[in-house]
């Protein structure tokens, strides 16, 4: 009878077993410190990288939602046939006019601003965290004419606290205030605010250019649990005083 052949030993030692077990470790705790806090966009341009054409979420529906305005009203919605405007062709500002850090002192905000542009869906990026929000870098910087975006999170799945949580206690005449890089502080009043259907266009987001404009986005309405979405979405708009 033929002997059979020894099980083969492992060639890892049991230090080389506990590293490879903390390196496994650490790579999961990277992995969800960093993760975007979450996956649902907030808005959607209708055919990227061409602006400003606007919807929320999937959809693509046609009409603007109905307002919930505060006293000052809501900011119309020029013609959907308004026509876009390549992304590219939005001035780049100089660095010192960069917007670094968003004051919002009816609220007690006072935090960092991440610079975004589109994700691979075609949707407008989100803040990476809770507590900072999200400049749309593809359209003009705050203080430069037309309508700069900036946007954040009411929740996220690793925070029940979102920096824009109580956004909707903005009142029309409360002031908003981006510092840019250079220090030069430029202050926004409130003008009004409205809610948008996920599948209504958000083309008064993001189309204004009669003024120099700043609107504020966050998620509102209910969470759709199968959709990972909520079904709403909160707009604050400001004007430069």
């Amino acid at each position: 009878m033929e002997n059979l052949p020894a099980r083969k030993r492992s060639s890892l030692t049991p230090v080389q077993i506990f590293l490879a077990g903390v390196f496994l470790m650490g790579a999961i705790v990277l992995a969800l410190l960093f993760s975007p806090g979450t996956s649902e966009p907030l808005v959607r341009p209708a055919a990227a990288p061409v602006l400003p054409v606007v919807t929320y979420g999937t959809g693509g529906g046609a009409g603007v939602a109905s307002a919930a305005a505060s006293p000052a009203g809501t900011v119309q919605s020029p013609d959907a046939s308004w026509p876009g405007r390549p992304a590219d062709s939005v001035p780049v500002p100089p660095s010192g006019h960069l917007p670094v850090r968003l004051k919002i002192p009816a609220l007690g905000v006072d935090t960092g601003i991440q610079y975004v542009g589109l994700t691979k869906d075609g949707n407008m990026d989100t803040p990476k965290s809770a507590v900072d929000v999200a400049w749309y870098k593809l359209g003009p910087a705050p203080g430069s004419p037309g309508s700069a975006v900036i946007a954040g999170h009411i929740n996220t799945r690793y925070s029940a606290h979102g920096v824009f949580e109580h956004l909707d206690d903005l009142n029309a005449g409360d002031t908003v205030q981006v510092v840019a890089a250079g220090g030069k502080i430029l202050n926004f009043k409130v003008t009004g605010k409205e809610y948008l259907g996920d599948a209504d266009p958000a083309i008064s987001v993001f189309a204004r250019t009669d003024g120099t404009r700043l609107n504020l986005v966050t998620c509102a309405g209910t969470w759709n649990a199968e959709r990972k979405s909520f079904d709403k979405r909160l707009v604050v708009y400001t004007e430069l005083e």
